[in-house]
């Protein structure tokens, strides 16, 4: 797959095709690329990790516990 995209891109000649062909021949591996590429998500998708806080329902809980003492 890497060697039929590498001849097209010297086929065709163009701007487009020369700065391809130069990202694509330092590639080894074209699927572990896409694959890396496709999975990053912009940072303002990303979800945080661990559990979730309900802020009301902790402050519920404290003003509970600070009347039980």
């Amino acid at each position: 797959m890497k060697d039929t995209i590498l001849v097209i891109c010297s086929e065709s000649g163009d701007a487009w095709s020369d700065a391809n062909q130069g990202r694509i021949m330092h590639i080894h591996d074209l699927l572990a690329a896409d694959a890396m590429f496709v999975t990053e998500e912009p940072a303002h998708n990303k979800k945080a990790l661990g559990r979730q806080q309900d802020e009301e329902k902790m402050d519920t809980f404290l003003r509970e516990a600070k009347f039980l003492q």
